[in-house]
């Protein structure tokens, strides 16, 4: 069950009152960070969904200028534009999402899920260069 007591298959509306809540809720009936994560990542596809049907370059040259002065960042607007021209290109609908599995382990008194070396360069040869 996700926050708020929706289940998997249920349709949520995020709106600026439940958006924090879902992307961030931790709860052990939600497995905890997993959860967490499946929860950004779904966010960030149906976030980038709705710019791009309101048309990527004009947002990001809105948002940009709106959010400026509150986000630092080393791209200008044109770098972002361009970013953006790219983005519009893309099938949000074809998007693969992998998650490697870690254990956990506490490095200087802070929770981390470790994934072993050997398995992470295997799966980067494997997603990103085809290499089996």
């Amino acid at each position: 069950s996700y926050p708020g007591g929706y289940k998997a298959g249920d349709t949520i509306t995020i709106t600026s009152e439940n958006a924090d809540m879902f992307v961030r809720d931790r709860s052990k009936e939600d497995h905890f960070d997993t959860g967490r994560n499946e929860r950004q990542q779904l966010f960030l596809i149906a976030f980038m969904k709705k710019v791009k049907a309101l048309g990527a370059v004009q947002m990001a040259t809105k948002v940009y200028n709106q959010v400026s002065q509150y986000v630092k960042t080393d791209m200008n607007l044109d770098e972002i534009v361009t970013l953006a021209s790219l983005f519009s290109q893309f099938d949000l609908d074809s998007v693969e999402r992998y998650r490697l599995q870690g254990e956990g382990e506490t490095i200087k008194g802070v929770w981390y899920e470790v994934v072993p070396k050997d398995e992470l360069l295997t799966a980067v040869q494997q997603y990103l260069y085809g290499l089996e």
